[in-house]
């Protein structure tokens, strides 16, 4: 026989310790949350005011990153996107290259995806000169058709 006796050991769970450590793990995360957001706003801000002021520069391409950037932090902002497609075309028109009016005239095509109506005719006409820089004549007449079924006096259609 052995003289040996097994101990059992009971472990219990201190309760206010759990809940006290799950608060403060819950704070924490929602005070994060809501630096992180406003961080992404005022960040967001700057970059439109960055990009303001290369247009007001006739820094085309410049204003055209800093929309971009801003729309990573805000991608349903469809003004910002019709801005960029606006800005980049502008970019695009005074390019030598073919590769940026192609680019140009994608952004231009995404931005009205978007539905701005505000928008819509200034970034047809832009598209249309980009369209007929191209070369791509029956997309062109297509946009000057819509343009003239939303403003039928708009001469530059």
């Amino acid at each position: 026989m052995s003289t040996d006796k097994s101990r059992t050991v009971r472990r219990s769970l201190n309760w206010v310790v759990f809940a006290a450590s799950i608060a403060m793990a819950l704070a924490a995360f929602i005070g994060l949350r809501v630096v992180h957001g406003y961080r992404l706003k005022q960040t967001a801000g700057e970059l439109i005011t960055l990009a303001q002021q290369q247009e007001q520069a006739s820094e085309w391409l410049k204003a055209a990153e800093y929309l971009d950037r801003y729309l990573h932090l805000r991608s349903n902002d469809v003004k910002a996107r019709g801005r960029m497609a606006l800005d980049f075309g502008r970019y695009a028109k005074d390019a030598k290259a073919w590769m940026p009016k192609q680019q140009a005239i994608d952004l231009h095509y995404r931005a009205l995806a978007g539905g701005d109506e505000s928008q819509e005719t200034d970034l047809r006409l832009s598209l249309l000169d980009l369209l007929i820089e191209h070369g791509r004549f029956p997309e062109a007449e297509k946009e000057a058709k819509r343009v003239l079924d939303i403003e039928p006096d708009n001469a530059k259609a």
